[in-house]
């Protein structure tokens, strides 16, 4: 692995009024979002884990790039941790014991279909919370809702969905409320565009998918045009692209997405790794 980026402004030092929201990449789907009082961290994946243990004579897994801090820098400064389903670039086995070791206050959030497997993994089980979609979650200074995701398909079991998108809803002062949805990894499917309702910023996978990467085990997601039509849908601002640059071989170029996204009007952020970008509602 290459030494780490230097990124010293991540979460140090940041001055933000009610209206904003920061938005930290941090690579693949890997988001940290924070308000004034609040720091929410989706999917940390802050290894190599994949490319050590996933591997196969088949594919080939290797980062474009060293995660931009450290679970042991990053932890304190959260509040809560969101894992949208159990693949190890989301539920990360050797970033969440980290995370959950640097920061004995830390909340962790999951499907009910898999929140046993965060205990397993050293999170207490009083830190972690089943989610159930569709139900509501209010907490000091932001609230969200679990919406079922297509990884291809959806995936239910006795449990729950197996995969879950997070729509984030944060008061922004005299702005009314800021509405950030990750779709974790997903796909489109009929009632998704209802489930979401509205958001101000879409975070959306757009690595696609196909016949070779499935019959290798590598389960797609929307595709560049589809989470572009999907933002539209509901009416967002902004269009955040992820699952694009860690992994070759199951990314996309980033000209591809452009290529896509402008002719919409939405506006849209392509991040490097460790950048913060601030976001106000007009």
């Amino acid at each position: 692995m290459k030494k780490q980026i230097n990124v010293p402004q991540l979460m140090q030092n940041q001055i933000l009024d009610a209206a904003q929201v920061a938005v930290y990449y941090l690579g693949q789907e890997s988001i940290v979002l924070s308000t004034p009082d609040t720091a929410i961290a989706i999917d940390p994946y802050l290894s190599d884990y994949v490319d050590q243990k996933c591997s196969s004579e088949t594919v080939f897994w290797r980062r474009n790039y060293p995660a931009p801090v450290t679970a042991g820098e990053l932890a304190p400064h959260l509040q809560y941790v969101f894992c949208t389903h159990y693949h190890c670039d989301h539920t990360d086995p050797w970033t969440i014991p980290l995370l959950a070791e640097h920061n004995k206050e830390l909340v962790f959030f999951a499907s009910r279909a898999f929140s046993d497997k965060l205990a397993a993994l050293g999170v207490a089980e009083d830190r972690i919370v089943p989610v159930d979609a569709g139900k509501v979650y209010s907490y000091p200074g932001f609230s969200f809702v679990g919406i079922p995701a297509a990884h291809e398909q959806l995936h239910l079991t006795d449990k729950g969905y197996a995969e879950m998108s997070f729509k984030f809803i944060f008061p922004t002062g005299d702005r009314g409320e800021t509405v950030f949805f990750h779709g974790g990894d997903c796909c489109m499917y009929d009632g998704l565009t209802e489930a979401i309702g509205h958001a101000d910023v879409m975070m959306l996978p757009v690595n696609g998918r196909d016949y070779y990467k499935l019959r290798d085990d590598v389960i797609g997601n929307l595709t560049a045009r589809e989470a572009v039509l999907l933002a539209g849908e509901v009416g967002a601002d902004m269009l955040i692209p992820l699952h694009y640059d860690l992994y070759n071989n199951n990314g996309l170029p980033a000209t591809d997405f452009i290529n896509a996204v402008l002719p919409s009007s939405l506006k849209y952020h392509l991040f490097r790794p460790g950048e913060r970008m601030i976001y106000m509602k007009d």
